[in-house]
């Protein structure tokens, strides 16, 4: 896939964050701090949807992330749905992580076990508040 920056390249700085504002906007701001920044400094909200926003396609039945993983960023959805997982301590060993198959994130899909999360909807907020926040769970497409 091509990153939107990278589509958007040969057009002006200024009308690479319009563009980009007009994309990210309507997904961002259902989130309080969001709706804040892109009402009350709307130059700043508009650099964060250019400069602090990076697009991330991932393919049905992988995981984005697994129990105690290291995160670094929110996430924000775009489009899709999403499955979050709280998966208990005992369940997060590299044994199990290695054994499980896309089958498994199928069977979770299908018995809805989880958070639905669809566009609109964010996760892991606390990564964009505490440097090495661990996952309690798995995200899974």
């Amino acid at each position: 896939f091509v990153e939107d920056k990278e589509l958007l390249k040969a057009l002006p700085a200024v009308l690479q964050k319009s563009v980009l504002l007009e994309a990210r906007a309507p997904i961002m701001v259902n989130h309080r701090l969001m709706s804040w920044l892109w009402h009350q400094h709307a130059s700043a909200f508009r650099e964060l949807c250019h400069s602090g926003v990076t697009a991330m396609r991932v393919q049905a039945g992988h995981s984005i992330f697994n129990t105690n993983d290291s995160w670094e960023q929110m996430l924000f959805i775009e489009s899709g749905a999403l499955n979050y997982v709280r998966i208990g301590q005992e369940t997060s060993s590299k044994a199990h992580r290695n054994v499980r198959t896309s089958q498994m994130i199928r069977q979770v899909q299908r018995l809805r076990i989880g958070t639905r999360l669809a566009a609109k909807d964010w996760v892991c907020e606390p990564a964009f508040w505490l440097q090495n926040w661990q996952t309690l769970g798995e995200l899974l497409v």
